[in-house]
């Protein structure tokens, strides 16, 4: 039997709206100024979904509206879920959308446009590197039509390529405190990473190598509580 997917968006006062006490998803103030550019530019395009006047998903989008001083938000009620299902609901709606996966070929194509169009890449949500591993801000490839193939070849084997690396919540700061650490002091940090996986693939048994970072991971994780 198919669910009724009919959505009827109420405006609510944003101070009647409670967060969910035991949300598992983070919002730092980074992602929030994000979300705040991103209403500013877009406006409100996803409503908060509440169930009995808690949220169920919009947590980011609620702390950067009141942020902006907004009195109503725009809200779908979910009062329909069982307690069991609207906790669910929270992490699914959060951990489903991070199975994706991009297809860099096509998001350069679309980066490219939109940086044509003179349009405000900001606003999109990635790092400055990491806009810089996917399109070059100023190179014009129009000039390799004519150089010499062993030139060109030089020159594309020298270009940089980016690799997404997937880092779980508790992990993240320590990870990008690390590796900004070493950009600042001019190392190569991609060669480093692959480096040091080169080297545990090349000596030592993977099932050894996956059981000794595990537990690394669970002694580090006792050591921080």
């Amino acid at each position: 039997m198919k669910k009724d997917l009919k959505l009827e968006i109420k405006y609510r006062e944003i101070n009647s709206i409670i967060g969910y006490v035991n949300n598992t998803r983070i919002h730092s103030e980074e992602q929030i100024s994000q979300i705040k550019s991103s209403i500013a530019e877009f406006g409100m395009v996803n409503p908060i979904g509440l169930h009995n006047g808690v949220v169920v998903f919009g947590h980011g989008r609620l702390e950067a509206l009141r942020q902006l001083d907004y009195s109503e938000v725009p809200t779908i009620d979910l009062s329909h879920l069982s307690e069991a299902q609207k906790k669910a609901l929270i992490i699914a709606d959060n951990k489903i959308a991070l199975n994706s996966e991009w297809d860099y070929d096509l998001l350069k194509v679309e980066l490219e446009g939109l940086k044509d169009d003179d349009f405000n890449l900001d606003l999109l949500g990635f790092s400055e590197t990491e806009l810089e591993g996917l399109i070059d801000e100023d190179l014009d490839l129009s000039i390799l039509d004519e150089l010499e193939d062993g030139v060109v070849e030089d020159f594309e084997e020298s270009l940089k390529r980016a690799i997404q690396i997937e880092f779980n919540i508790e992990d993240y700061e320590r990870a990008r405190e690390a590796i900004s650490y070493w950009r600042d002091k001019g190392a190569n940090v991609g060669y480093m990473v692959l480096h040091h996986l080169e080297k545990e693939m090349n000596t030592h048994d993977t099932n050894e190598v996956v059981e000794k970072y595990n537990e690394l991971k669970e002694n580090d994780s006792t050591d921080t509580e």
